[in-house]
């Protein structure tokens, strides 16, 4: 009988279950399954196995806790159970670049809506800026399937998930064509458009499409890190 061997993987704070996540689909593509002993969670099987600590949502001994939603495009430049202050960074997300040269064919503005399900699951929702939002389309307001999200219940607008929405933004959608003859839709943040990003450009390989965000801490306290597939969730205690 073959021994079983435990070995351990160092990550980033943050990045624990992504990294799960592209192990797995790694082995699976490789056939390398049959090395693996398999670990039973719940009612399910893994290859790998991750403790991810609870964050603490609830009031703390000096008041309320802050949350911070994430996506994995930024670098979480804090460590778990570390001490942050007030107005230091938090994370930053680096700016995109073009891979190719590239012509800007359009650039339109939406409004980028994102929901969180019980199951921490998140779906994002586009709508032309011309259209007018529904008063309760805000951050912290509840969905349920078919609720429309314009005022004039426009059936294109419609939320299909029940949950809680985490992210209300301006954005542009920018389409570019690059050399290769292919079209690409970028979704940009409107406040980090670069100017020269408009409807004709002709923009070289590495241009900046999506300029630097950096994201600041508003509370000084002990930070926890949970992380979902969609993002993790920075805590300040």
């Amino acid at each position: 009988m073959q021994r079983k061997r435990w070995y351990a993987i160092q990550t980033h704070t943050g990045s624990e279950l992504r990294l799960k996540e592209e192990l797995e689909e790694r082995v699976r593509k490789l056939g390398w399954e049959k090395y693996f002993e398999p670990i039973k969670v719940g009612d399910r099987e893994e290859l790998f196995f991750v403790p991810v600590e609870e964050v603490v949502t609830a009031r703390s001994v000096r008041g309320r806790t802050t949350d911070y939603r994430i996506p994995y495009e930024y670098d979480l430049l804090v460590a778990n159970n570390s001490r942050i202050q007030r107005g230091e960074l938090l994370a930053r997300k680096p700016p995109r670049h073009l891979p190719e040269d590239a012509e800007v064919l359009g650039v339109e503005p939406y409004w980028r809506i994102v929901v969180e399900t019980a199951t921490h699951t998140e779906k994002e929702y586009l709508v032309p800026q011309n259209k007018i939002l529904r008063k309760d389309v805000r951050v912290g307001g509840r969905t349920r399937v078919g609720l429309p999200i314009t005022i004039d219940a426009d059936e294109r607008y419609t939320f299909d998930v029940q949950g809680e929405i985490v992210a209300r933004e301006r954005v542009k959608k920018v389409t570019v064509r690059y050399a290769s003859g292919k079209e690409e839709d970028l979704i940009v943040p409107e406040n980090l458009l670069p100017p020269r990003v408009k409807v004709g450009a002709k923009l070289p390989a590495g241009a900046v499409i999506e300029e630097e965000h950096k994201l600041y801490a508003g509370a000084s306290g002990l930070v926890k890190v949970k992380e979902y597939k969609n993002k993790r969730v920075v805590t300040i205690q």
